[in-house]
């Protein structure tokens, strides 16, 4: 594909007047999305499935421990969730799923039993994880930790 057709392509998204007054930066963002995660933005988009609400004490401990990782941990964990590296220009409100419809974060419980076999589970298409109803904080931030130091790597199932 050469040069002119990308460009082409561009501009049957954006017009050519808008483009024009764009600098490279700003035509990334827009074609893109953003590379910054809010967790205000991420929190106030968040639906709750289960036993789960804003207020539940595992989602506080969950948006704490978020809260205290780096920007290159909180990018690896938000791909971990959803499959992308960059939030839509919209915000999380903009969150798609795999057929192209809005489809917002959300975090479902999952009964807990034992530390060696309960991980968070992510359904990327769906922008969804479920969430174990952790003893502690501590067993919760362990197996963040861990999905943030794994190469990410993933396995594709049908729902």
């Amino acid at each position: 594909m050469c040069i002119r057709d990308r460009y082409m392509g561009i501009c049957s998204l954006i017009p050519k007047e808008a483009i024009r007054v764009l600098d490279s930066e700003e035509l990334e963002f827009f074609l893109c999305g953003d590379h910054e995660i809010s967790l205000i933005d991420w929190k106030e988009n968040t639906r709750y499935k289960g036993v789960y609400h804003k207020s539940h004490p595992v989602i506080k401990w969950f948006w704490n421990i978020l809260s205290k990782l780096s920007t290159s941990e909180l990018e690896k964990f938000f791909q971990f969730c959803t499959g992308s590296v960059r939030v839509p220009i919209e915000g999380f409100k903009g969150l798609t799923s795999n057929n192209g419809k809005l489809c917002g974060f959300s975090i479902e419980s999952k009964d807990y039993q034992n530390e060696e076999l309960d991980f968070l589970v992510a359904h990327t298409c769906f922008n969804r994880i479920e969430l174990p109803i952790y003893p502690c904080i501590e067993i919760m931030e362990k197996a963040i930790r861990k999905i943030i130091s794994t190469p990410l790597c993933f396995q594709f199932a049908f729902e």
